[in-house]
């Protein structure tokens, strides 16, 4: 979840300073953004360094860390890029779609460096989608989110 929060607390401190979006404003094919101006670069450096602390606390190598970040990113802005090829809106919602992509990938991917189980990652994912709701109603509550969800 850091990887996910972290860019939520810097964008409430830093508003839109710093704030490029990935595809640079780039327009597909279909005529909709790439991913849009949620997905930015700033929120790809928060992320990878607010893991790295959290991971720090949990004794995972920063190397690790990094790399969950990362992937956990790529899962996320593959997620956005394919909701806008389906025509879902930036901050729209789609089951699974929103939650699986970034809690499958690094899991999967790092599972042997992690040293979990077939099993614990399941449990991670499942864990991950259920509470993902709930923790983003909160985070709304707390002025981190712009939506509910």
């Amino acid at each position: 979840m850091a990887a996910n929060i972290a860019p939520l607390i810097v964008a409430a401190m830093l508003g839109r300073r710093l704030s490029s979006p990935l595809d640079g404003g780039a327009v597909a094919k279909d005529g909709r953004r790439v991913l849009g101006d949620s997905k930015t670069w700033r929120g790809c450096a928060a992320s990878l360094f607010g893991t790295i602390a959290v991971g720090g606390l949990l004794n995972v190598a920063p190397p690790l860390a990094a790399r969950f970040s990362l992937l956990s990113m790529s899962g996320d802005v593959f997620s956005s890029f394919w909701k806008r090829r389906i025509g879902i809106e930036v901050h729209g919602r789609s089951a699974l779609l929103d939650q699986l992509p970034e809690a499958v990938l690094p899991l999967l991917l790092l599972r042997r460096r992690l040293v979990t189980s077939r099993r614990d990652v399941f449990d991670a994912i499942f864990v991950f989608t259920v509470l993902e709701e709930p923790v983003s109603r909160l985070l709304f509550r707390f002025g981190l989110r712009d939506r509910p969800f």
